[in-house]
């Protein structure tokens, strides 16, 4: 099976109006690479009787392909939501698991965290199986603390990693890996992912990494939301690459999907699997 995925954090769908039609041009780009097969959401938000992985599923309907699109959502935290090409796979079951939460939070993670306390997190599990055979796919759809310290990251790297335990595997998301240094991120960004690399999962894009965070670009309304948009405009940044894509199997492709209504560029990948 050939087969595309995105992954995506959409800052909580401020600017979806905007994102669809990119994500809807994307789509067919991937058409080359047997079209997108999977989509998984971070900060995912509801608009009235929708959230943003419906209208997600209904312009990548429009998009063409004669695809039937299906939500899977995570009923422990519904800003996680995994889009499925309803055609390739047929979904078994899904599950949040929980992840290490903080004991407290600093004077600065009070205000860019909502609620100001420390949040529990949940990593959606989904199992697909494939419409055509063969033994299913584990899709691991992560937003990992934005608070605590990049060990903290990979303790609930772990956790998720361990939830799905083997198999094929999949797993996509944000991890909120930021240091000062390019190295030390390289090198905390690869702690993060250790636990996927134990069960075969390797990092798509290790061969050509590319920011995909900017400070600069959050719209969001939190104190220290607008303090990193001042300093963005000042010119003051740290971009970094917190967005990833794992699998065990190997990708043909993979990339970046330049989407400044977010904070977050996508990140795309292909496989042969």
């Amino acid at each position: 099976m050939r087969y595309a995925v995105l992954s995506h954090n959409i800052m909580d769908g401020l600017h979806i109006d905007r994102l669809l039609p990119r994500y809807a041009r994307q789509a067919r780009r991937l058409e080359r690479f047997g079209g997108l097969g999977l989509f998984c959401v971070q900060e995912n938000a509801r608009f009235g009787a929708l959230d943003a992985a419906d209208r997600i599923a209904h312009a990548l309907a429009r998009a063409g392909g004669g695809q039937r699109w299906a939500v899977a959502r995570c009923a422990e935290d519904p800003r996680l939501a995994t889009v499925v090409d309803a055609r390739r796979w047929r979904v078994r079951r899904g599950a949040g698991v929980a992840l290490p939460v903080l004991d407290a939070l600093s004077p600065l993670e009070r205000t860019y965290i909502r609620g100001g306390a420390p949040e529990q997190k949940y990593a959606q599990t989904t199992s697909l199986a494939p419409r055509d055979g063969g033994p299913p796919l584990a899709v691991v759809n992560v937003h990992l603390d934005a608070a605590g310290d990049n060990a903290h990251r990979a303790r609930q790297a772990a956790v998720a990693a361990a939830a799905v335990g083997g198999g094929r595997v999949l797993a996509a998301g944000d991890t909120n890996c930021f240091a000062a240094s390019r190295a030390a991120h390289a090198a905390a960004l690869d702690d993060v992912l250790a636990p996927l690399r134990a069960l075969g999962a390797e990092d798509a894009h290790a061969a050509a990494p590319a920011d995909t965070h900017w400070f600069a670009r959050t719209t969001e309304a939190g104190v220290g939301h607008r303090l990193a948009r001042a300093l963005g405009a000042l010119g003051v940044d740290a971009p970094r690459r917190y967005d990833v894509i794992a699998a065990t199997a190997r990708p043909v492709a993979a990339g970046y999907l330049r989407t400044p209504e977010s904070d977050h560029d996508a990140v795309w990948a292909a496989f042969n699997a």
